[in-house]
């Protein structure tokens, strides 16, 4: 492709984006632990939404083709702020955004769109990994019902609980993750002691461990009420949503 072939199709993308996006700004980035930064978004595009925990954002991390969905920690929709916390894993556009992410930095996003639907909720149960802290965080901060415990599944414990005591996250237990899935009995054990017979249950993060849950509690005698899975990446592969 010319450099003039290469500036219409800029100039096209850049089109495109304004149609379809919201613009913001980062207000503000905050790294915790090592891998995990919490970003503030700022724009008047950003308000009057109804903010309710499971919402998702997309973000364009290298134009219109390449955007990467995150859950909303907290919606100010009266000043126009949003903050999605990014745990940095593998190598890719959405890491390498993330990672250098600074105050003023323009950025384009799609949504909000519902991802899981968790505002009826009561007393929710969820399983995840350090993708799934933003989603404890928003359920945290709204006004569901705070007894449900979370697990997660965590490549660094060290990390994890410091990022956990940081962000103040409760009622959290922690698997680290072991080779070929071999954590996944205890969790399963974890979750049966939990009695989610009489709890909403919701399953996300690593896509194979999402799947393996979800057919061992199908399998099981304790059966929750209403189980919801939400896949939110997969070892090979990008954009799962």
């Amino acid at each position: 492709m010319s450099s003039a072939e290469a500036k219409s199709v800029g100039r096209i993308e850049t089109t495109l984006m304004r149609w379809f996006l919201r613009h913001s700004r980062i207000s503000a980035v905050e790294s915790v632990a090592g891998s995990f930064r919490l970003i503030t978004l700022t724009s008047d595009s950003l308000k009057g939404f109804s903010f309710k925990p499971g919402l998702r954002i997309q973000i364009s991390v290298g134009g219109i083709h390449a955007m990467r969905t995150y859950t909303p920690v907290m919606w100010d929709v009266e000043g126009g702020t949003v903050s999605i916390l990014v745990y940095l894993h593998g190598i890719g556009p959405g890491a390498n955004w993330a990672g250098h992410a600074e105050p003023g930095d323009e950025v384009w996003l799609f949504g909000p769109r519902q991802s899981l639907d968790i505002s009826q909720a009561v007393d929710p149960f969820v399983f995840g990994d350090e993708t799934s802290f933003g989603l404890a965080l928003a359920i945290q901060a709204s006004s569901i019902e705070q007894t449900g415990r979370r697990v997660f599944e965590v490549s660094d414990a060290v990390a994890a609980r410091d990022a956990v005591q940081h962000f103040g996250i409760r009622d959290v237990t922690l698997f680290t993750r072991l080779p070929d899935d071999g954590h996944l009995p205890s969790v399963v054990e974890a979750m049966q002691a939990l009695c989610l017979d009489d709890r909403q249950a919701f399953l996300t993060g690593r896509a194979a461990a999402v799947q393996h849950l979800y057919k061992a509690i199908r399998q099981s005698e304790t059966t929750p009420p209403m189980l919801r899975a939400k896949a939110y990446w997969a070892s090979g592969k990008v954009g799962l949503e």
